[in-house]
């Protein structure tokens, strides 16, 4: 992972807007991600190219 970046609300800058961008080194690395189920906190994540 190059980078993560988790964008705040516009109009309420500390609170997250419910979604991270995450850059990978490869496009190998990134689309193995995009293969697998992930939970967090009980919760499944979406993920997107």
């Amino acid at each position: 992972v190059n980078s993560v970046r988790l964008p705040r609300h516009v109009a309420a800058n500390k609170f997250f807007s419910g979604y991270a961008l995450v850059e990978f080194s490869t496009e190998e690395l990134a689309n193995d991600v995009l293969k697998r189920s992930l939970v967090y906190a009980g919760a499944e994540l979406e993920l997107k190219p």
